[in-house]
């Protein structure tokens, strides 16, 4: 697994242990929102990071502006806001034992 890369296949990203992705501006609001609540397809690759148990999405206001169920993951975003130290399998993913549950499906 790559430390750093600027392009990799889906199979390597998939392979990571943690996944973040950055979403800026309003012309990425319509890949944005297929990737989040679309569909797994490969035309749109990055609908691959919903297979992922560990995936960490950013967006601005503009870029998520098209998503379904903004209010709700703007809910999810406020209350885990309020957790004062984030888990540590968030960090070392392999040590949270429900990785093990989602790796024999």
């Amino acid at each position: 697994m790559p430390r750093k890369a600027l392009t990799m296949g889906v199979g390597t990203i998939l392979e990571a242990r943690s996944c973040l992705i950055l979403a800026k501006g309003a012309a990425k609001a319509d890949v944005w929102a297929q990737m989040i609540e679309g569909p797994v397809s490969s035309l749109l690759p990055a609908s691959a990071l919903q297979l992922h148990p560990w995936v960490i999405a950013i967006a601005d206001t503009e870029a998520s502006s098209q998503l379904q169920n903004r209010d709700y993951y703007q809910h999810v975003d406020r209350e885990l806001a309020d957790q004062p130290v984030l888990p540590h399998w968030v960090f070392q993913p392999e040590l949270d034992p429900r990785r093990a549950a989602l790796a024999t499906r």
